[in-house]
């Protein structure tokens, strides 16, 4: 049977016999090259089976017997570089293996019996150097197990018995300082623990009850001076704990029950002496303005509490002293959020400000932008410009302007302008509580004028059919001009409508139509003319707004254009 991809490349192909796959089959990628081949024998894979990657270098090779894999499994990278080799029996692991980097030195390499790790587990860093060393027993870890730093310095050394740490745990710096000492019974940390710094000043030390803190607790700078000193219950901090400063000239005192703060004042500091953190308990609650520092002095983080709940106004700042975040809280649900953010000079670039209600769901999204000078650009109400200027671009590079428009309590109000895609003008005008007013410009592609003349509450609505200006709100008189510059129309509107007369000229200057307007209706005498000046028709429209007149080539009343 052959079985083909949609772009009729084979895909596979091979035999059966009573309904089952037999004998050789092969299997190609999508792009006609080969991507594996091997024997079944009663639909069970059997012999060697080959796979390929589809750039046609070898991926795969297994031996197979009544469908399960029996004996050595080879795998290749992509590139062609041998990653591993593994031996099976039965379907399982069972046997030496050993794993490569892309660069062929040795990953690691073992044995298994049954699938599980068996004997000694040893792995290698990229660099060559050997990264950790582990005796295993039935899968479980059994036995010492060594790492090493990537330098080829010891790491950490600790013992296993049935999976479980027991004994000493050991780790060390790269430099060879110890970094970690403590015991182990049966997985669980018990006895002392004791932690250094990389110069050998001891960092922290204490000790466990199967996994439980117990007793006193200590801490210390890398000066040698106390961080902190107190006593744990099961993992819980109890009674008095005091926290000092790296120059122990100052220290701060604070009572715990039951691994919980109840009075006193908890202040901590960095290394280089500057306040880290300050918080203040009475009767098991915060009281007063929780503050956060950076370790370069500058505040990070300030919040207030009500019966232990955030309440009123929470403060975040950068590194540099920049506000980044301002959140106001009532009992301990957020109501008011805003975000910062900066150009490069640190100038405020915008604001994000944010209102929630009580089921913590946005009810206004706020949204300023300010230039760097300190303009204020525009401002957004959900989603809608509320106020400043607002500039929108023909490309994402902002290098061709397409329109700016002022904006005040959401509305379009000021001056307008607009661009073609080649940067000449477009229009130019402006608007007074969103409606078009005062005198509008409008120009042809080519920058020659296409029309002028008064808004008064212009909607944008009503557009002519040509030339896409609107002529809802048009007032006085408008004119416009042909796309090479000669004159097009002169026509007078009042509240939108055409009152008033209308005369338009052909390109060449001559005189196409006269005539006159009443509420928008066509009235009075109207008179039409040739492009070479001679007379086409004239006549009169009734009371019943039907035209009576002369024709001089009996043609239908032309169309009255105007743009």
């Amino acid at each position: 049977v052959s079985i083909y991809w949609q772009n009729d490349q084979i895909k596979e192909e091979g035999l059966y016999r009573n309904g089952v796959k037999s004998g050789l089959w092969k299997y190609w990628h999508e792009t006609g090259n080969p991507n594996s081949k091997g024997i079944f024998r009663n639909n069970l894979k059997t012999g060697v089976w080959l796979e390929w990657y589809e750039n046609g270098n070898k991926k795969i090779q297994t031996i197979y017997r009544n469908g399960l894999m029996n004996g050595k499994e080879i795998n290749w990278s992509v590139d062609g570089n041998k990653t591993s080799e593994y031996s099976y029996q039965g379907g399982k692991k069972n046997g030496s293996f050993k794993t490569w980097y892309n660069n062929g030195r040795k990953k690691s390499a073992g044995s298994f019996i049954n699938d599980s790790k068996d004997g000694k587990i040893a792995e290698w860093y990229e660099n060559g150097e050997k990264y950790r060393e582990q005796n295993y027993s039935d899968g479980e870890k059994d036995g010492l197990l060594f790492t090493w730093h990537e330098s080829g310095s010891k790491k950490e050394q600790e013992y296993y018995t049935s999976g479980l740490a027991n004994g000493v745990h050991q780790q060390w710096y790269e430099n060879g300082q110890k970094m970690i000492e403590g015991h182990y019974i049966n997985g669980k940390y018990d006895g002392l623990w004791t932690q250094w710094y990389a110069n050998g000043q001891v960092f922290l030390q204490g000790k466990y009850n199967e996994d439980m803190l117990i007793g006193e607790w200590t801490q210390w700078y890398k000066n040698g001076n106390k961080y902190f000193s107190g006593n744990y219950n099961d993992s819980n901090q109890e009674g008095n704990w005091i926290y000092y400063s790296p120059d122990d000239t100052d220290s701060s005192r604070i009572f715990y029950f039951d691994g919980k703060p109840k009075t006193g004042k908890k202040i901590e500091w960095y290394d280089n002496g500057n306040k880290e953190s300050e918080i203040t308990y009475v009767e098991g609650k915060i009281k007063g303005p929780v503050t956060y520092w950076y370790d370069n002095g500058n505040k990070k983080l300030v919040e207030n509490y009500s019966n232990n709940q955030l309440d009123g106004s929470s403060i975040k700042w950068d590194r540099d002293g920049r506000k980044y975040l301002k959140q106001k809280y009532s009992n301990g649900d957020l109501r008011e959020e805003k975000k910062y953010s900066y150009h490069g000079l640190g100038q405020i670039e915008s604001t994000t400000e944010f209102i929630y209600n009580s089921n913590d769901e946005i009810t206004n999204e706020i949204i300023t932008k300010w230039s760097t000078s300190g303009k204020l650009l525009s401002k957004l109400n959900n989603g809608t410009i509320w106020k400043g200027e607002v500039t929108s671009w023909w490309d994402d590079e902002s290098t061709k302007k397409k329109e700016v428009v002022k904006y005040l309590d959401g509305k379009k109000h000021g001056k307008v302008k607009m661009w073609y895609k080649n940067n000449n003008l477009k229009y130019k005008g402006n608007y007074k509580d969103g409606l078009m007013d005062g005198k509008w410009t409008y120009y042809w592609n080519n920058g020659n004028i296409k029309a002028e003349g008064l808004f008064i509450n212009g909607d944008s609505g009503n557009k002519n059919n040509i030339t896409k200006i609107p002529t809802n709100g048009r007032d006085g008189k408008w004119s416009s001009w042909h796309k090479k510059g000669g004159k097009w129309s002169d026509i007078y509107f009042v509240n939108g409508k055409k009152h008033g007369s209308q005369i338009n000229w052909y390109d060449n200057g001559q005189k196409e139509l006269e005539g006159y307007y009443e509420d928008d209706a066509t009235v009075k005498t109207w008179s039409w003319w040739y492009v070479d000046g001679s007379p086409m028709q004239e006549g009169e429209y009734n009371e019943q707004g039907k035209f009576e007149g002369l024709y001089f080539i009996n043609p239908p009343v032309p169309e009255f254009t105007y743009p």
